[in-house]
């Protein structure tokens, strides 16, 4: 089956290119979303292939079929190929209907195609009627009265909640309404309900267990739990511009709380995998300020209860490679990996079960802790302006003491030690690396000394205390024989003729992390000493400075500093900044690049002789 929805879609994909080329995204009809669909090389979205897998699953081919505000069609066709053969649609947008049109000249379609009010149709002839996206002021409560006429005649209706019209009145009135029942079939962001007549041909019964008003109040109570514990906190969370809107595979997601963060903040579907799912083994985020509070301790919610208050979220307390086939029929549209690559003790088999579950060019973001960096032990100091010169325990640790083959943590089974160029070679077989950014921390503490000492490593793993890495799934696996790395403990004698003592460390003083206040202009990052901040310094008005983050880039113009901000000065920019960046998107950008008076200045963060001098 899936070998023949991607083959329509691969056709409607390349038409809607040609077409989008041709006549420009408004007369041929993909504004809004379908042009989205195209850069994301997929013309079918999460709804469209559930609605599709569903219909596949429960009705017989014979079935009369008509889908309402279809768009371009896309899920009819997909039907079609699937060897359903009385399939309609209707769409009242002429360009919308003429970009069906196309399609169904281009394929050689036989789905009829009405271009019209779909309430002018004869409704009753339908086996069922479906509806994935009709967000329109023309529709909505008054068509309540038709719907229900329709159920009582003995055709289904499929509608997604909170998708129909612009309220959600219809759905209040079919649910008052005596004479017909539903039950969910289905969720993704909502859930889609298959409407029936309530003694009719397949007495199905209303499922609701709790009202309306009751659920959301325990799913509010859920996420306020959450919150409370510290889960709506961290770098990805404030990354919604990788996942918002996404299918979500998160690897290594602990016991299960992120779950209700991210659904909360907008991702489409949550799957996540923990050997510690359902335990009570669950991080507690409040003790990090609270010594009174446990670190771990069960959750409030079970996972159970979870996933029973949003169909859209699923848990599995197992390993990916042992769930790949279920996790591969969800199609995730994103991994994400979270300070967890450093514990794995197979990476190897990890990331080529993610290569095998991710839908096609789908992403890979992951925050990895580098075990050769300052604070790669993971005890305490966290940073060197956190050491306690008086703690025994911290002594014992801190400048790079961890790397000795003799310390305590050096053997420890849950740290795999993995080299960061072997790690980002295994990466780059299996993905397209977008970006690459490592967070610089203790330049000031590795002395001439430590270097020679440990000259085998270069100054990215001496330095990089936490790599964000972001990337694309490839089309096939890279023709690399990676058979000879070593990823978990490797062997002391590893790599050891290696030497990386001439490494200039120059190159390291402006690695930067910068964030954008509410007023638009540019702020350093305390991440290696505030590098954003020396770089500000270092600039002349009228630099154009390139920004990234993950897939996105910013093109500014720096207009002087700003000194009332002491030891920190801020960057005025010229541009006017996108809204949306200050209000959802605003930190963690990395200065890439300097350009004056048309040169190149600065490169992926490093700075050239010439921009230094």
């Amino acid at each position: 089956m899936e070998e023949g929805i991607a083959n329509i879609d691969s056709k409607m994909l390349k038409i809607g290119k040609d077409r989008l080329e041709k006549l420009g995204a408004k007369d041929g009809g993909m504004y809004g979303y379908y042009t989205t669909r195209i850069d994301r090389e997929s013309m079918l979205n999460n709804d469209d292939e559930e609605i599709i897998n569903y219909i596949v699953k429960n009705e017989s081919k014979d079935s009369q079929i008509l889908e309402v505000a279809a768009g371009c069609g896309q899920v009819s066709f997909a039907l079609e190929a699937m060897s359903f053969g009385k399939v309609e649609f209707c769409e009242f947008d002429k360009r919308r209907s003429a970009f069906g049109r196309a399609i169904a000249e281009g394929i050689g379609s036989s789905v009829t195609i009405h271009e019209c009010d779909y309430r002018d149709l004869d409704l009753p002839q339908y086996d069922l009627v479906f509806v994935v996206n009709a967000v329109s002021s023309s529709l909505g409560g008054k068509d309540a009265e038709l719907l229900i006429e329709l159920i009582n005649s003995e055709s289904d209706v499929m509608l997604k909640y909170g998708y129909y019209g612009v309220d959600n009145e219809i759905f209040d009135i079919l649910d008052d309404d005596g004479s017909v029942a539903y039950e969910v079939v289905f969720s993704t962001n909502q859930e889609f309900r298959r409407y029936t007549k309530s003694s009719g041909k397949r007495n199905v019964a209303n499922t609701k267990i709790d009202s309306k008003e009751d659920l959301a109040e325990k799913q509010n109570e859920a996420i306020e739990i959450a919150r409370d514990w510290g889960y709506f906190s961290g770098s990805l969370k404030q990354r919604s511009d990788l996942w918002k809107g996404l299918r979500i595979l998160d690897v290594g997601m602990g016991g299960g709380p992120h779950s209700l963060a991210y659904i909360s903040l907008g991702a489409a579907a949550y799957y996540g995998i923990d050997p510690l799912a359902g335990t009570g083994h669950v991080r507690d985020f409040r003790s990090n300020k609270d010594p009174s509070i446990p670190a771990y301790h069960p959750f409030p919610v079970s996972t159970e209860e979870m996933m029973e208050l949003f169909p859209q979220i699923s848990i599995y307390s197992d390993i990916l490679e042992n769930v790949s086939e279920e996790i591969t029929r969800k199609k995730p549209q994103i991994a994400i990996l979270s300070a967890v690559t450093e514990h794995l003790q197979d990476l190897r088999s990890v990331f080529q079960s993610i290569w095998e579950v991710l839908d096609k060019r789908g992403f890979l973001h992951l925050t990895h802790c580098n075990y050769y960096s300052w604070t790669g032990h993971h005890e305490n100091p966290r940073a060197p302006a956190n050491w306690d010169k008086t703690n025994e325990a911290q002594n014992k640790v801190i400048d790079w003491k961890h790397l000795d083959p003799k310390h305590h943590r050096y053997k420890d089974v849950n740290l795999n030690r993995v080299r960061l160029d072997d790690f980002r070679r295994l990466l780059n077989k299996y993905f397209e690396i977008v970006q690459w950014k490592e967070s610089i921390i203790a330049l000031e503490r590795l002395t001439d000394e430590i270097r020679k000492k440990h000259k085998k490593y270069t100054l990215s793993e001496l330095l990089s205390n936490v790599v964000h890495v972001t990337c694309i799934r490839r089309d096939s696996p890279l023709e690399d024989d990676i058979s000879n790395l070593q990823f978990h403990h490797p062997e002391d004698d590893y790599r050891s003729d290696e030497d990386f003592s001439d490494q200039d460390i120059k190159d390291f003083e402006f690695n930067n992390s910068v964030m954008f206040s509410s007023m638009g202009d540019l702020a350093s990052h305390s991440d290696n000493n505030h590098a954003g901040t020396r770089l500000f310094k270092t600039l002349k008005i009228g630099d154009r400075l390139r920004l990234r983050k993950g897939l996105e880039f910013l093109e500014i113009e720096f207009g002087g500093l700003d000194d009332s901000f002491g030891e920190h000065p801020r960057a005025k920019i010229v541009d006017e900044i996108p809204t949306k960046i200050l209000k959802e998107n605003f930190n963690l950008w990395t200065i890439e690049e300097v350009m004056r008076d048309g040169e190149s200045i600065a490169i992926e963060g490093q700075m050239t002789q010439s921009f230094v001098k």
